[in-house]
Order: C-alpha cells, then structure tokens, then sequence
C-alpha cells in the first residue's frame, strides 16, 4: 500500500508544482512556470507594493504577464498579474529583503529603493518600467505602498522600456 498524495493544484497523484515564482504550474494547471529572470526566494523579510495599473506601451498586462521587483540585478519579488486573483482589482508585489542567509544575499536593505521590471509573455519580452506615477517609497521591512500607476513607455530614442532621456539641450542621451 502507498500514499497519494495531492499536488498544489489539489489534485491526487498530480505532477503540478510550484515554481521559482511559488505559482503552481505544470500538471493540469495550464500555466507554464514564471521567467527565469524573475525567479527569487521568499524571505521573511518583506514588504507589498500595492499597484493599481501597470502598462505596456498604453495596453494594460495580461493575466500572463509577469511584474517583477529587483535590487539592482537581483529579483527579490514577482507577481503573475492576472487582476482575477488580485483584492479588487488591484495586485501587490512582494518585495523581500536580506535576512542574512544566503538564499536572500543581494536582497533589500532598509533605506533601498526596487526598481521593477515586466515581462510580457506574448512578446516573450522583459522590459523595464520607466515611468512611475509618483516617487517609489524606499523599502522596508513589514511597509506597505500603494502606487497608482507603471508603464514601459518608450524614451526618446524610441525604445520601448529604455532609460534615454533629453538633456539640458534637448539631446537625447
């Protein structure tokens, strides 16, 4: 005799599992796991960033998208964003800070400010938010922030995402 046990799908005897997101995937799930870029360990050091719209380029996300929080490099949270599984409509970010092991190395520190990033499933892209409806709180432990908007906007080379802005001069660099 042997024991059957449920996957997090809730299914018995399932293979779905959860992945570097802690989404359940795989299985009979139908949700494939999250990028690897915006794979992070949870930590017990956190903070939420609540965001009530993100866009790409004027479209809001769709529910594959992902938006993903980072220090520097280092991805310390991702949401997928689909608003169905969001309070009203509006989604929050874990963001995990350093708790000095080595799975959150990197992480934030109180005082840091994350920068955020989306991938957009159907492009298979990632792309940088570059506009922000007002100044990001700096994180902190147990803080909660509400922001209005993200967008990835293009700069003025163009770029959908990019970090080129006019000058003094009105040149772009």
């Amino acid at each position: 005799q042997f024991a059957v046990i449920e996957d997090c799908n809730g299914e018995l005897g399932g293979d779905a599992q959860l992945d570097g997101c802690d989404i359940c995937v795989g299985g009979n799930t139908g949700l494939d796991p999250c990028p690897e870029e915006f794979e992070h360990n949870k930590s017990t050091q956190i903070a939420a960033y609540f965001i009530q719209y993100v866009t790409i380029d004027e479209n809001p996300l769709d529910p594959n998208d992902f938006l993903g929080a980072f220090n520097g490099d280092i991805c310390v949270g991702a949401r997928q964003w689909n608003l169905d599984n969001c309070l009203n409509g509006i989604c929050d970010i874990p963001v995990y800070g350093d708790e000095g092991t080595d799975l959150t190395t990197g992480y934030m520190l109180g005082g840091d400010i994350p920068t955020f990033k989306v991938y957009d499933y159907s492009e298979d892209m990632i792309y940088n938010i570059n506009s922000y409806s007002q100044d990001i709180n700096p994180w902190f432990p147990l803080e909660t922030n509400v922001i209005e908007q993200f967008a990835v906007i293009e700069d003025c080379n163009g770029e959908l995402g990019g970090d080129a802005q006019l000058d003094g001069c009105d040149i772009c660099v």
